[in-house]
């Protein structure tokens, strides 16, 4: 990949520019450029007050569309964070809808809990299947949303939703109960389409058989699956007002999303770089969310720093070119610490893991450089920034981690990143701990 062929390039020249330390440099260091340059805050817990975090309003601007990432999957601090931030969108701009990297019908469920209070919420966080969000830390953020909605008036209430569709299980039974519904005539004809991806289906938590048992098939039953999934979600477009009336708007646009998401799955399966697939329909899905809400209805994104930064083939890069400026994303950094991951337990399972490399010559290392433990930065500064902000404006070397993490291989997870043209502003965090997993239940 691209991005790799040149990390070893940026990595170099990153270390050949600091071959000095950075926090020893003279005024009109890069070092203190970027303190001066920067936001210190003072924690990263929810329901801290807001004070701190004023200069997200100019910063975020007018933006109906937020996104903010994450350096690694499993990191407390970044969720905190994320929660508190939260809260001013929504306490001090106005935002109202909350979308993460989960599968849609199951985060309608999580939604119903917090516009109603209907359901056990650790119970339907458990089943959007992911053990990356199946925290402490999250469920608290849904706890904080059923609260403010129990007391919000209504067009300040707030939404949970998810873009993602690696589980489509959920999807093909709302197609499957829809039809049986509006249209039981052609209940068998549906189900039979649909046929082709019972074997690739999630039943719940249980995946189906992957993606490399797929490609296997013959290209003729593959061709056929993609031509029946294609006529089910013809059929529901095209009969969209009786379909509409037999069961209401928002149970027709469900039903609709939910073909669309089968859709999205079989392409996924089929396609050999299923990555770039994934993001996407992701940011199809965003896309789609937002056709849904009011034409004025703010919404943050949560997901990985690559999916929400505007790096070529990534959501964030498509929804930068759907949306413009309308579209602002965050990415987060940290030093040193604790995080869960794959590949850190007995047998490379899931437990918490450790790093306290900080690369010399890395944005991380620019950003401890500076001891400030928790810090905001708007990137758009860097242009203006002149020879002090200039090792900021090429690439420079920047950890990606993820879910899955190899432990005493560190500096494996430095790659270069091009930051001003990637993330409008990043969040530093100079120690972190490992989120708090919870037992899945159904």
């Amino acid at each position: 990949m691209r991005r790799r062929a040149l990390c070893a390039m940026c990595l170099a020249v990153a270390a050949c520019a600091h071959d000095t330390p950075l926090s020893s440099r003279s005024d009109g260091t890069p070092t203190d450029w970027l303190k001066q340059n920067s936001v210190p805050l003072a924690t990263v817990l929810p329901g801290s007050g807001f004070d701190d975090l004023a200069p997200l309003q100019q910063m975020i601007g007018s933006a109906h569309l937020f996104g903010m990432g994450e350096d690694t999957h499993g990191t407390s601090e970044f969720f905190h964070m994320k929660h508190r931030v939260f809260e001013y969108l929504v306490n001090r701009m106005g935002f109202t809808y909350f979308a993460i990297e989960a599968t849609s019908p199951e985060s309608d469920a999580v939604n119903r809990f917090v516009l109603t209070g209907e359901g056990d919420p650790a119970r339907l966080l458990s089943n959007l299947y992911f053990w990356t969000w199946n925290t402490q830390e999250v469920l608290d953020l849904i706890l904080w949303m059923r609260q403010w909605n129990s007391t919000a008036p209504v067009d300040k209430r707030v939404q949970f939703a998810g873009f993602d569709m690696q589980f489509p299980g959920a999807a093909m039974d709302t197609v499957v109960s829809f039809i049986g519904r509006v249209d039981p005539a052609q209940l068998t004809d549906v189900t039979n389409r649909l046929s082709c991806m019972s074997n690739y289906r999630n039943h719940g938590i249980v995946p189906g058989r992957p993606a490399t048992d797929y490609l296997l098939q013959p290209l003729a039953f593959r061709y056929g699956c993609q031509a029946g999934l294609q006529a089910i979600y013809d059929s529901i477009n095209a009969d969209s007002t009786p379909y509409r009336i037999a069961s209401s708007p928002a149970l027709y646009a469900n039903a609709l999303h939910s073909a669309r998401l089968v859709q999205q799955y079989e392409d996924y399966l089929a396609n050999s770089n299923a990555s770039s697939v994934r993001d996407r329909y992701m940011a199809e899905n965003v896309q789609w969310i937002r056709s849904q809400a009011a034409p004025d209805a703010r919404v943050m994104l949560w997901a990985h720093n690559y999916h929400i930064s505007a790096m070529a083939g990534w959501m964030g890069s498509l929804l930068r070119t759907a949306y413009g400026d309308d579209y602002v994303n965050l990415g987060f950094l940290f030093g040193s610490g604790q995080f869960n991951a794959v590949g850190c337990g007995p047998g490379g399972s899931l437990s918490a893991c450790v790093t306290t490399l900080v690369l010399p010559g890395s944005i991380e290392a620019l950003f401890g450089a500076t001891g400030q433990p928790l810090t905001l930065f708007d990137t758009r500064r860097i242009a203006a920034g002149g020879a002090a902000a200039a090792v900021l404006s090429v690439p420079i070397a920047m950890r990606n981690i993820g879910a899955v993490y190899q432990p005493g291989n560190d500096g494996a997870y430095f790659s270069g990143n091009l930051v001003p043209q990637e993330f409008q502003l990043l969040i530093y965090v100079k120690t972190t701990t490992a989120s708090l997993l919870l037992p899945f239940h159904y």
